[in-house]
């Protein structure tokens, strides 16, 4: 995975820090990719007469992400568009050909995002590329040799998770980092046992956690998987709890989840294992579709709100 158009899409409200926009200009840098900077507002109750202001502001404010990343050469296309922020976010980026989706995981609750990370969630499933969600308390973007040193993929033998894990593996051997790969079993954890039966049990476990780490051998490359240090491994706990605490521990700076088909988007997403993630991670979380994801209909159109202005090219040295 090599991204060459990627879409930022803009939190409700400026902050002093847009983490999102940081590390996309980051990113547009380090992969040398065409960089579209979107800013999404309702449909009703915008003044047209504003476009100006509203252009100047979204430049300024594309300045100061760019300024805090350390850019250098950035070409960056600013975006306004009208209507709902996943829809809207989404079409946009399938036409023109995102391969990465970068949005913040601040609730948005004047569309009706109320958690953290709810809405980056449901652009994950609604977008066609790859969305990843950043937390606002991600540190600052300094200029590096790499991207990322160390990646966790989160495998769950789904086709969803194995396309996950193959842009896990693409990432980490385009930016020479390290992959961790964990996979997070179903144990019946209400059950108790004692003396021989736990012995059994412990033994049962042991038995079952070589063959699923023999198993996630099996989903990589035979060999030294293109050179990049791998290392699987099977936690037992929550799935949620368990890929929170593995990427603390390893210190990982990306997590890669698939994302599964669905059918009903937003109450689904809001109570998956990817909206838990999302919510709680300080690290990046790359949500990476699974190819039977269903998109959510375009239903609302791309108008832009300075139709003039709106593909206005910034080139910041």
């Amino acid at each position: 995975m090599r991204p060459r158009t990627i879409v930022c899409v803009l939190e409700t409200a400026p902050a002093t820090l847009d983490a999102a926009l940081t590390r996309a200009v980051s990113m547009a840098r380090w992969y040398e990719a065409e960089l579209h900077v979107v800013e999404v507002r309702p449909s009703h109750g915008y003044d047209d007469r504003a476009g100006d202001t509203g252009q100047d502001a979204l430049t300024a404010r594309i300045t100061r992400g760019m300024q805090a990343a350390g850019a250098g050469r950035v070409a960056v296309t600013p975006v306004g568009l009208r209507g709902n922020p996943v829809h809207a976010s989404a079409d946009y980026a399938g036409r023109v050909g995102a391969d990465l989706v970068i949005a913040g995981t601040e609730p948005r609750r004047s569309d009706g995002y109320w958690s953290a990370g709810s809405f980056a969630a449901a652009l994950g499933t609604a977008a066609s590329a790859s969305t990843m969600a950043i937390a606002s308390e991600a540190p600052l973007v300094a200029p590096a040799t790499t991207p990322f040193r160390t990646i966790l993929a989160a495998v769950d033998f789904s086709e969803a998770s194995s396309r996950g894990l193959s842009v896990a593996l693409a990432l980490a051997q385009e930016g020479d980092a390290r992959l961790r790969v964990l996979h997070v079993p179903e144990y019946p954890f209400d059950l108790t046992y004692s003396g021989a039966w736990a012995l059994a049990a412990l033994e049962e476990m042991d038995t079952q956690v070589a063959a699923l780490e023999a198993r996630l051998r099996s989903l990589l490359p035979t060999g030294d998987a293109g050179g990049v240090d791998v290392e699987v491994a099977t936690v037992s706990a929550t799935p949620a709890d368990a890929i929170v605490e593995a990427a603390l521990e390893h210190a990982a700076d990306l997590i890669v989840l698939g994302l599964p088909r669905r059918r009903r988007l937003d109450p689904i997403v809001a109570g998956s294992t990817a909206h838990k993630v999302v919510r709680r991670a300080l690290s990046p979380v790359l949500l990476v579709p699974g190819p039977a994801t269903v998109r959510l209909p375009a239903t609302v159109g791309l108008e832009a709100l300075i139709p003039e202005k709106a593909a206005a090219r910034v080139l910041t040295n």
